[in-house]
C-alpha cells in the first residue's frame, strides 16, 4: 500500500514526469531543453569573458597593492604604490592626455566619419540618377529608332 500510495503522490505532485513499474522517469519540457542549450551555448563565451577579460583584470587590481620585481619574491606594499602616483606629476600630464583623447578626438571622429558616410549616400544618389536617366533615354532612343 505504500508503494501505491507513492506512486499517486508522485503524479500529484510531478505533473511532467510519468510513473512506470514503480520507477519515476522524469521529462523534461520543451521550454527547460531550450533554456539548457542557451545556457551551454553561453557558458563557452561567458568562460572566455571571464578568462581573457575579467581574469587580468583582478591580477591586476591585486598585484597593484605588491612590489613586483621578477628576480625577487613578490611583496605587498599596500596603498604605497597609489601614495606614490598620487605624488607623480607624469600621472596627472598622461591623465589629461587621456581625457582629451576620450573626450574631444572619440566624439570628433565619429562626428566626421558619419557625416563623409551621409555624403557619399548622397553623392551616390546622384550619380545613380544622373547615370539611369542617362541610360533611359539612350533605351528610348533605342526603341524609337527600331520602329
Amino acid at each position: 500500500m505504500g508503494r501505491s500510495r507513492l506512486k499517486i503522490q508522485a503524479e500529484e505532485f510531478l505533473t511532467t514526469s510519468e510513473v512506470r513499474k514503480g520507477k519515476m522517469k522524469v521529462e523534461i519540457k520543451e521550454s527547460t531543453r531550450r533554456i539548457t542549450f542557451v545556457w551551454g551555448c553561453l557558458s563557452l563565451i561567458l568562460g572566455l569573458y571571464v578568462l581573457f577579460w575579467l581574469y587580468p583584470i583582478i591580477i591586476s587590481w591585486i598585484r597593484s597593492f605588491s612590489f613586483w620585481n621578477p628576480l625577487r619574491p613578490v611583496k605587498m606594499v599596500g596603498l604605497l604604490n597609489y601614495k606614490n602616483l598620487l605624488e607623480d606629476s607624469i600621472f596627472f600630464i598622461s591623465l589629461k592626455n587621456t581625457l582629451f583623447l576620450a573626450l574631444y578626438t572619440v566624439p570628433t571622429s565619429i562626428i566626421i566619419s558619419l557625416s563623409v558616410a551621409i555624403g557619399l549616400r548622397v553623392l551616390t544618389r546622384r550619380i545613380r540618377n544622373i547615370w539611369f536617366k542617362h541610360v533611359s533615354r539612350s533605351d528610348e532612343k533605342a526603341s524609337i529608332v527600331s520602329h
